[in-house]
């Protein structure tokens, strides 16, 4: 019997050391969050927290994450859901971090290196009164899942979630218009992402080492910058909007072994009747594959690029035909005004071929193709 009472007593502590502590409060006055959270602060676990923010009231959040102001991690906070997107954040109060260079709060900006380090974290609600996200802010905050963006934010700077690892899901305001270097680079678990309406330039490395599987560009954007969306290794299907005139050279090195179609919506004039820029070369140069600083030159061969189906605008498909670079893909009329790219589903592999059919017990150099589970045969490229 007491065997049984010491059970029921240790489930019964497990279940309360394991309990989701839910709380939501109102700060009126800036710097008063810890007081008005209580004593308990740092087992809260989720947290929704409107009013006014200062330097003081983040070095509270970042406590309840697990983070000190030195950026250090203290093994403490149990922070996994914060909703701030009724709060507003002001100057004022101390320093939330010190680590290479005092942070400090500005009006309506996530901060540099905020909640860098933030790993209890797994879902976020940013202000919608933010404009800014600062450099650096969510960076290697492995445990954060879920991003939403606040509705008036307008420009993410440098490396604002690099090294997000576990991040699956960015909700983005239609009207955010500037986007960062590296901004969601090595977010390796990112896999849909919609892009803002409003953005004009994908900057270099903002997208590098993900798990997109299915892009559109939009129709305001002029400019994708420098391996911008580098080793994206299961993305199958890129969308151009209607602006982009011009390619950059490697914007997407090494991402076009699992590529099946690429659509070009880019309407032409007369002076430029095709799409401009370094089109072979969009998969493809030089790359530093184990940061030694020694390069190797990458190239898919003219069988490769052929696998790839490029949709041009029907009255332009003779004008990519004779392009010496664009006559290397599978070249197709595209009717349509914009066509939306086939949307994929989670497979496996469950059998290998070579490129004229015969079996393969395991991935062999070059070309395979892959049969997946859902029924879809598929291009892999082994190096």
């Amino acid at each position: 019997m007491r065997k049984l009472l010491l059970f029921v007593c240790l489930a019964f502590m497990s279940l309360i050391t394991d309990a989701q502590v839910v709380k939501s409060v109102n700060v009126e006055e800036a710097g008063t969050l810890q007081a008005l959270l209580g004593n308990d602060y740092l087992n809260i676990t989720d947290l929704t927290v409107t009013g006014n923010l200062n330097g003081n009231d983040i070095i509270t959040l970042r406590a309840m994450c697990g983070v000190n102001t030195g950026e250090e991690q203290t093994g403490t906070g149990k922070l996994e859901k914060l909703d701030m997107s009724g709060a507003v954040i002001k100057a004022g109060g101390e320093n939330y971090a010190t680590k290479y260079s005092n942070k400090s709060t500005t009006d309506n900006e996530i901060g540099a290196a905020m909640f860098r380090y933030c790993n209890t974290l797994k879902e976020v609600r940013l202000p919608n009164s933010v404009v800014t996200i600062k450099n650096n802010s969510f960076e290697k905050a492995v445990g954060l899942k879920t991003v939403i963006i606040g509705a008036n934010t307008k420009e993410i700077q440098k490396a604002a979630f690099r090294g997000c690892t576990a991040l699956e899901n960015v909700d983005m305001p239609a009207t955010l218009t500037t986007l960062g270097n590296e901004t969601f680079k090595d977010c390796v678990s990112l896999t849909n992402v919609k892009l803002p309406d409003a953005l004009t330039q994908v900057p270099e490395l903002c997208f590098s080492n993900t798990n997109i599987q299915d892009l559109v560009i939009p129709d305001n954007v002029t400019y994708i910058g420098w391996y911008a969306f580098q080793d994206l290794q299961n993305l199958v299907t890129i969308t151009f909007g209607k602006s982009m005139n011009t390619l950059s050279k490697t914007s997407f090195q090494r991402s076009g072994a699992y590529v099946e179609d690429v659509y070009i919506n880019y309407p032409g004039t007369e002076d430029q009747k095709i799409i401009g820029g370094d089109y072979v070369m969009l998969f493809d140069g030089f790359y530093d594959d184990d940061g030694d600083g020694k390069t190797q030159d990458v190239r898919y061969t003219d069988e490769e690029l052929a696998q790839i189906k490029v949709h041009v605008p029907a009255n332009r498909l003779e004008d990519y035909k004779a392009s010496p670079k664009w006559n290397k893909f599978t070249l197709v009329a595209n009717t349509a005004s914009n066509v939306e790219p086939v949307k994929m589903v989670n497979a496996k592999v469950v059998a290998r071929y070579t490129l004229d059919g015969k079996a393969l017990g395991k991935a062999q150099r070059g070309l395979n193709l892959v049969k997946m589970s859902d029924g879809t045969v598929r291009k892999e490229l082994v190096r």
